[in-house]
């Protein structure tokens, strides 16, 4: 009991977060591609950031997520309820900027119809195969954190 309220008094009460990102801190050269990112494409408008990962989806999810499907709320209206909090967090009337973080080319392309020139992403390949794949994710996280 003595050694929580300890912990408590050093780290607050995100003991959780502190440790992470100090345990867990990327390598610079990732960190310093979601900064430039960030300042080139989103700081000098509202930015949203909007997750939306479907690697773990399975061909016929895919498949309801683009065609949509006979239920009274399809996948394609699933993705579209990200957008609707997108626009209800920052208007694209305000001159926002939607981050999608995502890792599937379909899920882009239903972003840019629904957010036209507003979208933007980190153009690299998400995939859990490569180092550079795992770089791409933690930099989309990254952006994530600064939106």
């Amino acid at each position: 009991r003595r050694y929580a309220q300890t912990l408590r008094d050093w780290f607050g009460h995100d003991l959780f977060g502190t440790l992470a990102r100090h345990l867990m801190r990327p390598k610079a050269y990732i960190a310093q591609q979601a900064v430039e990112f960030y300042q080139r494409d989103l700081a000098s408008r509202p930015s949203v950031g909007i997750q939306l990962r479907t690697a773990t989806m399975k061909e016929h999810d895919m498949k309801m997520l683009v065609d949509g499907m006979d239920d009274s709320f399809a996948w394609k209206d699933w993705i579209n309820a990200f957008w609707k909090c997108g626009y209800l967090a920052s208007p694209k009337s305000a001159g926002s900027r939607y981050f999608i973080a995502t890792d599937n080319d379909k899920a882009k392309n239903l972003a840019d119809a629904a957010l036209s020139n507003h979208s933007r992403w980190y153009k690299q390949e998400i995939t859990r195969s490569t180092i550079a794949g795992h770089a791409t994710a933690l930099i989309d996280l990254l952006i994530l954190s600064m939106c």
